[in-house]
């Protein structure tokens, strides 16, 4: 290979210009299930979904957040052969769902989300280049995260009432309350995984501060707005916060310097989001 690399190198820049290999795909679990999960709300929460328009919504949901990821990747100056072809694959998918969405099924709507998320996405940008282009892990930038991830509620509520009520506002509003939790919770792990030595109760306590300021004051809430305005709607949107609520506290009590298995932790956290999802489609369906 290296006499190939000395004698022909035009060659060489040939065959690894050509080679396009495997499309890239985001690897973090998480954001696959902050993407897919509060797209499928409102479908779930309908009886009547529109096929063809709905898997337009899909075709845009997932170019975006693939296109994301290979823009990323083109952009590092070592980028692998092929992530700006297949940049270019995902940006014409996109293309061609926004397109199908407004022109043939008139959802002129969508552009408002499209701008809503693409805008998350240039700030992202922004503070991704002050820390010298490298992905931002901080619980801000994992929240401008899911405030972009999550507008596929809105986007499938447009889809079947062909309009974005407040209710759709509120689904989402309550999508990224909900996968804030998961942010500020791996955190935590992970923040305390990283002390050297003994955790101790006062270090602990700080660590944890966050996590358990954010589910008491999502704890408090939901308390409140049951006993303010007592519904079925309300009951099964406590319940659907019941299970991160007490994983939150109990991680907090037992949180220690060994690094969590990330793979459980992973596993949990998609049960917890399929739980949500069944109690929050079963809140919209008591509205009706």
């Amino acid at each position: 290979m290296a006499t190939l690399a000395t004698d022909s190198p035009d060659r060489t820049q040939h065959v690894s210009h050509w080679h396009i290999g495997r499309p890239p795909i985001p690897h973090e679990h998480g954001a696959w299930f902050m993407l897919l999960i509060p797209l499928s709300i409102p479908f779930m929460a309908t009886d009547a979904i529109p096929l063809q328009p709905a898997l337009a919504l899909l075709l845009v949901a997932l170019s975006a957040f693939m296109g994301q990821n290979a823009f990323r990747l083109a952009s590092k100056p070592r980028r692998r052969p092929g992530h700006l072809f297949w940049l270019a694959i995902y940006a014409i998918a996109l293309a061609i769902g926004v397109t199908t969405l407004i022109i043939i099924f008139g959802y002129h709507e969508i552009i408002l989300i499209g701008t809503i998320g693409f805008s998350i996405y240039l700030v992202a940008i922004l503070i991704g280049r002050r820390s010298r282009g490298r992905f931002d892990r901080s619980i801000t930038g994992e929240v401008m995260g899911v405030a972009a991830l999550a507008l596929t509620a809105p986007a499938s509520h447009l889809i079947i009432h062909r309009e974005l009520s407040p209710i759709a506002w509120i689904i989402y509003a309550v999508a990224v309350i909900y996968f804030i939790s998961g942010v500020v919770f791996v955190n935590m792990l992970l923040t305390g995984a990283r002390v050297p030595g003994v955790l101790g109760s006062q270090r602990k306590l700080k660590i944890g501060a966050i996590n358990g300021a954010y589910h008491t004051v999502l704890l408090l809430s939901a308390t409140i707005l049951i006993l303010w305005t007592p519904s079925w709607t309300n009951v099964f949107l406590l319940l659907a916060f019941v299970p991160v609520v007490v994983r939150s506290f109990h991680g907090w009590a037992t949180l220690t310097t060994e690094l969590p298995a990330l793979a459980k932790v992973g596993i949990r956290e998609a049960v917890y989001s399929v739980w949500f999802a069944l109690f929050a489609q079963a809140a919209i369906r008591s509205l009706a």
